[in-house]
């Protein structure tokens, strides 16, 4: 069965569905209704037929496939494991325009686990319904026949009332909604949280410790343009063995063999530069994502990581979400600002806050003017804007 906002749909009704509705889509409104949005996405992928998730519906003609009636829930995982669909992804949009990468059904289900271990699983994702992330929860999901459930455009109200019930096992998200949500009880259903679209913080994890006690965190690397690639259990990556000749570093920047990447990206040079930047470990073997190149500024000589500013000032008592951000100076090339979002009851005084995060930074990191704003704008993947 998929829940699919307020939506229950069974798989027995997709199939009767997809039986009575053989029509094609070539682009899917993940803002409309939802159980229609995947029923529709089944049905393209069951006629090996592109399509690409956007935010439109765009009616282009019929489809030719007929489901016949013996055709039952293992029939149906088994043909979307043998799909020749490829689907259309489009970019965050985090630092620019959105742009648009297809992936073959069988790269995007590279990575999904099945068996006894997950049945009953009830996944709960908080992602937007038409990018990277949720597609990836959606196949893990439906290969193993199990509950999904989208928090993507729910109240706060809602998704509260969603964890209240108690029945989640498996949640995923960026960051920064793990940042926002507001629980004031303790989830012991979930047992699996993943995040991943930012760089995570040792603060989060503890927060999540308390509101998800039962919980096991598994830190996730993936991209539209090459799908999941690393998870770890905290801040630091390693590449595993079966990924070595694929997936590399090279002056600090992750690079991903042309092997694991879109229809798109497939076609240009044989290494993509991805434009994450990484720092190792002590260890040598294995390293965190310090952000975009972009995010990477110049201060008077030193390197300066924008989410790593950010890390610094969550970890001060009272502080709900930051934004780092780099100010052109004739002098130094850049100094550093920093949008702040307090707890309730904080005093908004930049004085003080700007010792506090003095007292835990180097003086070019130190940013040097400060806002206070009610909230931070996110992408439509609930990631930060930068």
């Amino acid at each position: 069965m998929f829940l699919f906002q307020r939506e229950h749909v069974r798989f027995e009704d997709l199939l009767d569905y997809l039986k009575a509705n053989p029509t094609n889509y070539s682009e899917l409104d993940a803002n409309g209704n939802q159980g229609l949005y995947y029923s529709r996405l089944i049905g393209q992928l069951l006629a090996g037929q592109d399509i690409v998730l956007g935010d439109k519906d765009r009616a282009t003609g019929n489809l030719t496939f007929d489901l016949p009636p013996s055709f039952d829930k293992d029939s149906l995982i088994n043909a979307i494991r043998e799909s020749k669909s490829a689907i259309g992804i489009y970019t965050s949009g985090t630092t620019g325009g959105p742009r648009i990468h297809f992936h073959p059904v069988s790269n995007l289900i590279r990575t999904v686990k099945t068996g006894k271990g997950f049945e009953g699983a009830i996944w709960a994702s908080a992602y937007n319904p038409s990018h990277m992330a949720f597609v990836q929860v959606f196949f893990q999901a439906l290969l193993n026949g199990n509950l999904l459930i989208s928090l993507y455009g729910l109240s706060p109200a809602e998704t509260k009332a969603a964890f209240e019930k108690q029945i989640i096992t498996n949640l995923s998200g960026t960051p920064s909604f793990y940042r926002l949500l507001d629980l004031k009880f303790a989830a012991t259903s979930v047992q699996t949280i993943t995040m991943g679209g930012e760089r995570m913080d040792s603060g989060l994890s503890e927060k999540i410790k308390v509101v998800f006690p039962m919980a096991k965190l598994r830190n996730i690397y993936a991209s539209t343009e090459a799908g999941t690639l690393l998870n770890a259990e905290g801040e630091y990556f390693s590449i595993k063995p079966e990924l070595e000749n694929w997936v590399k570093v090279e002056d600090n920047q992750l690079l991903v063999h042309k092997t694991l990447l879109s229809r798109e990206l497939a076609q240009e040079k044989e290494w993509f530069e991805t434009g994450d930047v990484v720092d190792f470990h002590e260890d040598g073997s294995s390293f965190r994502i310090l952000g975009r190149r972009s995010d990477i500024v110049n201060v008077g000589g030193e390197k300066v990581s924008l989410p790593d500013v950010e890390n610094r000032a969550l970890s001060l008592t009272g502080v709900s979400d930051a934004r780092a951000f780099a100010i052109k100076n004739s002098l130094l090339g850049n100094l550093i600002g920093i949008d702040l979002v307090l707890k309730e009851g904080k005093e908004k005084d930049e004085i003080e806050w700007g010792q506090k995060m003095s007292a835990i930074m180097p003086e070019f990191m130190t940013p040097r003017i400060i806002n206070f704003v009610e909230e931070l704008e996110l992408t439509r993947t609930l990631k930060k804007k930068r």
